[in-house]
């Protein structure tokens, strides 16, 4: 189970469930999670894009 709190413009969280072969997306932060990950949106939708590294993000963090 993974926790996505997203920072900024467009603010939000979700967990991200991989079970079975199967994803589940649910708004918030549901259980425990075993990894958390806190981005910018921008940023985040950028890395997405492929139009940010994610190492330059992490070190201007």
């Amino acid at each position: 189970m993974y926790h996505f709190t997203f920072t900024g413009s467009e603010s939000h969280q979700a967990t991200v469930t991989i079970q079975n072969k199967t994803v589940q997306v649910a708004e918030g932060h549901i259980g425990k999670a075993n990894l958390s990950v806190t981005a910018d949106s921008q940023t985040w939708l950028g890395f997405l894009a492929k139009e940010h590294n994610i190492v330059w993000a992490l070190v201007a963090f």
